[in-house]
């Protein structure tokens, strides 16, 4: 591109006149463009969503219907899976409470050759509650024996 020097400051303006002209065109045109892209773009939208909206398939009240059921029938399978699962886990920890009670069953430590001293309606848990004469009832595992207690030692 050649240099281009205008003789005189209103040379110069004139020659930057058209210039100025087309690019505020051009400024123009790209605001026009601007406000009318976006409603246009919306517009189509619209348009679609309401051909959609109108379609056969939505607005078949059976259509809708067989949605629900499908949606209904997939939360009743969820439902019945988690049920399942709580249900698997409350029996997996009632076993082993059982267990465990089974463990401590009176019947069973009796078994394992351990005995339980009754005093009137309850039963002594340390030797410090048992006194020398006192009537006990000495529970075992094939039957209960009545002693008098002729003796009391405590361990260290």
């Amino acid at each position: 591109m050649a240099d281009l020097r205008a003789p005189t400051p209103s040379a110069a303006a004139e020659l930057c006149i058209p210039e100025y002209e087309r690019l505020w065109e051009e400024i123009e045109e790209a605001k026009i463009a601007l406000q009318t892209l976006p409603h246009g773009r919306i517009d189509a939208l619209r348009r679609e969503i309401d051909a959609l909206a109108n379609a056969a398939s939505f607005s078949l009240p059976r259509h809708r219907l067989d949605v629900l059921r499908r949606e209904l029938w997939s939360m009743d399978i969820s439902m019945q899976g988690g049920a399942r699962t709580e249900l698997l886990g409350a029996c997996a920890a009632l076993e082993q409470a059982k267990g465990r009670l089974e463990e401590i069953n009176p019947a069973r430590v009796l078994g394992r050759g351990y005995a339980m001293v009754k005093l009137g309606k309850g039963y002594a848990g340390s030797i410090r509650e048992l006194e020398s004469g006192m009537g006990a009832d000495l529970i075992m595992q094939d039957g209960i024996a009545r002693i008098i207690i002729d003796s009391v030692e405590e361990r260290g």
